[in-house]
């Protein structure tokens, strides 16, 4: 059985989160969830529609930059029968910019 997108390598999101982040001088904590589109999906995503929940762990200076270890899954909440999901953990680093 083949399924749709099993070739893929990789695929663009576009979404939007909501959540909350905690910060002190040394530590930052976030958790934020929220849906998403997804370009390719295959045999562990259901749908092109997928919800996405993020928690990062990191330590921030006093630039507010970060890195951290988060935190990624993606699943269709049980809208298709197909709802394995897809888990990811990664170094992330974050560097806020203003216009």
């Amino acid at each position: 059985m083949e399924f749709r997108g099993e070739s893929y390598s990789s695929a663009a999101l576009a979404g939007y989160q909501v959540g909350f982040e905690v910060t002190n001088e040394i530590f930052q904590m976030s958790v934020w969830t929220g849906p998403t589109l997804v370009s390719a999906t295959d045999s562990d995503l259901g749908s092109y529609f997928e919800f996405n929940e993020t928690i990062f762990f990191g330590i921030i200076d006093k630039y507010t930059n970060s890195i951290g270890i988060a935190y990624n899954h993606f699943s269709d909440a049980g809208l298709t029968q197909i709802n394995r999901g897809r888990d990811y953990i990664g170094l992330e680093i974050k560097m806020p910019f203003s216009f």
